[in-house]
Order: C-alpha cells, then structure tokens, then sequence
C-alpha cells in the first residue's frame, strides 16, 4: 500500500509542504515554518503589545512565548511567574495580588533538583540544579546555601520587575494556562486572575488571553467559559497541552503560536 506522506499546513496564509514519515511535524520543525515566515514579516510587522507575560500554571506557557519571541525577533523578558510551576490557585490568587508573599522563601530541596518554597509551595529551578546532593542522597549544605542566597535575589528582583510593570505605561499581553478541574471553579479562576490584573494594572492597557485545553470542555462548556470575554480577556482554545514532563516540546506548538501571533500583530 502507497502511503502518501507529504502534507501542508496554512501558517499565516502561506501554504507549506512537509514530510510526516520521519516525525517531522514536532516542535521543531513548526518553528522552522514560523521562523521562515516571519523572518519575511517581522520588518513590516507592528504590534498592539509592548510585552508578552505567562502567569503559568508551568513552563509550557513561557515556552511558547519564548518560541513566538524568537521567531519575530523580540527581546525576551522574565518576570516572577515565568518559569515557576504555580499548581494551588489560591495561592497564585494570593501571590498575584500581593507579590511580597514571596520575598521570603523557606526552601526546601525536591528529589530532582528544584527549590520548593514551603510557605508558597511554588517550585523554582535554582543554580547548580544536578549538584543538589552527595553521593549518599543529602543535600549539600554549601551547595544548598549558595543557591537559597542567590534564587532569593532573583525572585525579589524579579518581584520588582513585574509590580514596575503593572505601574507602567507598556501595553502588555498577559498568558494564562487553564487546565480543566471544574468548570466553574475554572471560569471563577480567570475571573479572578483578570480582576486582580484590573485592580494592579494602573493605565489598564493589557489583555488577558486564558488557553484552554479543547478536549477538556464541551461546546456548552466553552460557551460558559466566554462569557467572561471582553475587550481585555479572551479564552482561546487549542488541541491539546504538553504533558508536565515535556512542556518544552510538547503539546500543540502550532495552536499555541498562531493564537499568540494574532492577538499580538496589528492588521
């Protein structure tokens, strides 16, 4: 039986061919596609944000903003939740609404090498991540010391950096990962995460974009979801999210991408 391998895909209205018999329709090779696209657009692209920011729950987010960034050629920033795994929303409603909750973390060291912060229960990738312990198991103190010192400092600096953004005159794009729970719980969610940004946010000139897993939510659940939708939040769905082990090149990078760069580029 001949099996035809060759497909396209539609990126930004170019149609492109590519092979699948070898995997190639992964990560990496759609961002070979956006890369060749918008390295033709990117010098007559203008664009409705200054800045693009994940506010989790994982690494997933900031990696597909780091991927769009790179393609068009953005600087790319950090801020606080970035790259921290964020799964309590209660907390993440805390920490949101007074960021000095974690100036003050109590570490403690996780079997693979991440800081967890015991009164946040937020994880952090410290300095030195495979040198966490001896060759008996236990931790190493100065090793330890070292990294508490100076992950301290990077949170409180970057805890400065996202309360001057809210402060400041940038038009920012703020990202969001929702995994399904409960439906209402998960709209109460973004309701509240897009309170709270309308209460810091002093010149109001952001969007919310809340992603959404399509699988997750049926029609009418998706419905429930969007009535929450306005001028400065949308809910955007795509296939499918990477599963925790691989936020780096999992998932549906093209749903992620196309979605981002719409809401991003002036038409």
């Amino acid at each position: 039986m001949n099996i035809n391998y060759e497909k396209s895909v539609k990126i930004l209205g170019v149609k492109i061919k590519y092979n699948t018999k070898k995997g190639y329709y992964k990560r990496k090779y759609i961002l070979k596609l956006f890369v060749f696209v918008f390295s033709i657009l990117s010098k007559i692209l203008s664009y409705k944000y200054n800045e693009i920011v994940s506010l989790g729950y994982n690494y997933e987010t900031q990696f597909r903003i780091d991927d769009l960034k790179a393609a068009l050629h953005l600087k790319n920033n950090n801020y606080l939740f970035s790259w921290v795994y964020v799964n309590d929303r209660s907390i993440m409603l805390s920490l949101l609404s007074d960021l000095d909750i974690v100036r003050t973390p109590d570490f403690t060291v996780l079997r693979f090498g991440m800081y967890k912060d015991k009164n946040t229960q937020l994880a952090f990738h410290p300095r030195f991540e495979n040198e966490q312990f001896d060759e008996n198991g236990n931790v190493k103190e100065d090793i330890f010391k070292e990294c508490s010192q100076e992950l301290i400092s990077r949170i409180n600096h970057l805890a400065d950096k996202t309360e001057e953004l809210f402060k400041s005159d940038n038009k920012t794009m703020f990202v969001i990962k929702v995994k399904k729970t409960n439906t209402e719980y998960d709209k109460n969610y973004i309701e509240n995460i897009y309170k709270i940004l309308s209460a810091k946010y002093v010149t109001q000139k952001f969007k919310l974009l809340a992603f959404i897993q399509n699988c997750d939510f049926n029609a009418q659940e998706q419905k429930f979801l969007r009535e929450l939708e306005n001028s400065k939040l949308k809910i955007i769905n795509i296939k499918s999210f990477a599963h925790d082990a691989s936020t780096d090149t999992d998932g549906d990078t093209y749903g992620w991408l196309t979605n981002l760069y719409k809401e991003l580029v002036c038409y």
